[in-house]
C-alpha cells in the first residue's frame, strides 16, 4: 500500500491524535509509516545530514533516531503549523522543526540529503501548476540544497483508477525520470526510479557528483 496524504489537523482538536497518528502525517498505520521511511533512507548513513521536505511532526528524525542509535542531524520543514508545533513538544528538546514553505529554504540550510516522503501526494497550493510543474520545481530545490543526492516518494500513474482521489498529486513515474536524467544525469546511474514497493507509489533518487 502506498502512503496517503496528509490530513487537515486545523479542525481537530484531539491533541493525541495530531501527536502520534500515522494517518494524519499521511499513512494508513505506523508499519507502512516506517516500512516508507525504510525505502526512503536506504542510501543515507548515520553520520549523514538530512534536510525533511514535508516533515509533518518530524517523524523521521525519531526513526532515524532509533534505526542508527544516534542523534541525526536532522531539519524538518513543513506548512501544516499544528503539526510542526506537535513535533516540538514530542521530540523536545532537540528536534530542529520549522514550519516553512519548502520553496523558501535559504541555501544556507544546504544538507548532505534532501528527502521527500509523499509529502508531494496531494496538492495543498491552489495554484495553476500543473502536477509535473510542481514535482519538477521540488526537484530543483530539493538538488538545489542537497550535496549528496535527494530522494523523493510519489504517486504514480500506475496506481490503480479504483483508488485514485482527486486531490491526489500523480506523475508519470517515466516522465520524471526522464526530467531528472536529462537535467542531473551523468551517464553513470546517478539517477534511479524503484517501483518495487507499490504500484500505487515509487522512489526516485538523484545522486550528486562529489
Amino acid at each position: 500500500n502506498a502512503p496517503v496524504p496528509e490530513t487537515d489537523t486545523t479542525d481537530d482538536d484531539d491533541p493525541d491524535y495530531i501527536a502520534n497518528s500515522p494517518e494524519v502525517v499521511g499513512f494508513d498505520d505506523k508499519e507502512q509509516q516506517i516500512d516508507m521511511y525504510d525505502v526512503a533512507c536506504e542510501e543515507i548513513e548515520p553520520e549523514d545530514s538530512v534536510l525533511d521536505f514535508g516533515c509533518g511532526r518530524g517523524d523521521l528524525y525519531d526513526f532515524l533516531y532509533r534505526r542508527d542509535g544516534v542523534e541525526p542531524n536532522y531539519k524538518g520543514v513543513d506548512i501544516n503549523e499544528p503539526l510542526i508545533n506537535a513535533g516540538i513538544e514530542k521530540y523536545a528538546p532537540n528536534i530542529n522543526i520549522e514550519c516553512k514553505d519548502w520553496n523558501l529554504i535559504e541555501n544556507t540550510d544546504r544538507s548532505d540529503w534532501c528527502v521527500n516522503v509523499g509529502s508531494l501526494c496531494a496538492r495543498y497550493d491552489g495554484s495553476s501548476k500543473s502536477n509535473i510543474e510542481i514535482v519538477k520545481s521540488t526537484i530543483d530545490k530539493m538538488m538545489e540544497l542537497c550535496t549528496v543526492g535527494s530522494v523523493l516518494i510519489l504517486f504514480s500513474s500506475y496506481m490503480p483508477k479504483e483508488v485514485q482521489e482527486e486531490e491526489f498529486l500523480i506523475t508519470d513515474p517515466k516522465e520524471v525520470f526522464d526530467y531528472a536524467i536529462t537535467k542531473y544525469g551523468r551517464d553513470n546511474g546517478n539517477v534511479s526510479i524503484d517501483h518495487s514497493y507499490s504500484d500505487s507509489a515509487y522512489k526516485i533518487t538523484i545522486l550528486r557528483q562529489q
